[in-house]
């Protein structure tokens, strides 16, 4: 797991994090961008390539311990496709956040899973808004009833028990009362 970063150390004092660590975080995905070295000096908190850990800021800790995070949500998450879809699966989806010992031992990885699962679902209102605005303007019939039963249909067949707080499938019953 560490082999990469023995393989830096031994090359040379100083850790330089490789174009290609960074190529997807930065503004360009040119592998020469300009913005690499000092994205990857703000992420390390690393002053030409040296970490002085008294001199770390509360942002610097925070940035080095999502660096940490994704770093292993992307080994966890080895299939995923983007960077973003390895730190959801890690942080967000399933129990890796809580059985995993550097995701659980993280304080930061509850918040982070706060702000993934937010971000999703104001963006899946957002989606589920604009497809009923699209669905408003090109219907001939916009009557409450009609778009009810229309959004009634985007959504998941499912339903949370009050006492348990996790959902089951309704084996194709849906309650359409809003």
């Amino acid at each position: 797991m560490y082999a990469p970063l023995v393989a830096g150390l031994e090359r040379g004092p100083g850790l330089r994090l490789p174009s290609a660590a960074l190529g997807r975080l930065s503004l360009q995905q040119d592998e020469e961008t300009p913005d690499l070295e000092p994205l990857g000096a703000v992420f390390t908190a690393t002053v030409d390539g040296r970490h002085d850990p008294q001199a770390w800021t509360g942002d610097d800790r925070t940035r080095r311990a999502t660096l940490r995070i994704l770093a292993r949500s992307w080994q966890l998450n080895p299939d995923a496709e983007t960077w973003i879809e390895a730190f959801a699966n890690g942080v967000a989806y399933g129990s890796t956040a809580r059985e995993d010992r550097l995701l659980a031992e993280e304080e930061r990885t509850d918040a982070w899973r706060g702000v993934v699962l937010r971000h999703h679902s104001v963006g899946a209102r957002r989606h589920l808004w604009a497809a009923l605005v699209n669905k408003v303007r090109d219907a001939e019939n916009a009557a409450r009833s009609h778009l009810h039963e229309w959004i009634s249909d985007q959504l998941p067949r499912r339903s949370i028990p009050r006492d348990t707080g996790t959902a089951h499938t309704d084996e194709g019953v849906h309650d359409r009362r809003c």
